[in-house]
């Protein structure tokens, strides 16, 4: 019998560790969101809501989108809640109730039906980046921190400028003796 052949796990040890490893990214997976969730979502809103941290809203509006969409989906199984202090049915009722009454204390401006309408759409929103971004900044404009949004919509303005100055530019090419030569790209420098 040679070497390899004996160190060549049979199937059924290989299906057992991939067991025992998917057990352990669960069992540190579960760790993980019971103990940090919460309170990374609270400093997220934190950050999100603050004026002195406007920049950031697109990477932020990902993270929140993808954290709805665990709890959504039910990807975490563990309770979010301190069962001793909390009566609770599952991860996304308590959430829900969890959010509503961290804005309704946080946003006083902010009426009981408005934080019902925005705490349902950042959860039937999740799965759809664009929908939860807009989600988030029609929110975030209502609070009126941000001073009407114009932050909010940094990357859709840049995007959009990029796009006018490549059109104009190749306006300026089409026509001759309008660009500097000196100013054009080298063609030879791509050899």
């Amino acid at each position: 019998e040679s070497c390899s052949t004996r160190l060549t796990p049979s199937p059924s040890a290989r299906t057992h560790v991939v067991c025992m490893r998917t057990d352990a990214a669960a069992q540190v997976g579960s760790e993980f969101y019971s103990t940090y969730y919460l309170s990374l979502l609270q400093d997220i809103f934190s950050v999100l809501t603050d004026t002195l941290h406007s920049p950031g809203f697109k990477l932020q509006s990902q993270i929140l989108a993808h954290m709805f969409m665990l709890v959504e989906s039910k990807a975490i199984t563990v309770p979010l809640w301190d069962a001793a202090t909390v009566q609770a049915t599952d991860n996304s009722t308590y959430l829900r109730e969890l959010l509503s009454t961290m804005f309704i204390q946080s946003f006083p401006n902010l009426t009981p039906p408005t934080v019902k309408r925005l705490v349902d759409g950042l959860f039937d929103t999740c799965r759809d980046q664009v929908a939860f971004k807009q989600h988030l900044r029609d929110f975030l404009v209502q609070l009126r921190e941000f001073g009407g949004g114009e932050e909010l919509y940094l990357d859709e303005r840049e995007a959009e400028q990029a796009r006018k100055a490549a059109e104009v530019q190749k306006r300026q090419e089409a026509v001759p003796g309008i660009i500097n030569p000196h100013a054009k790209p080298d063609e030879m420098n791509d050899l």
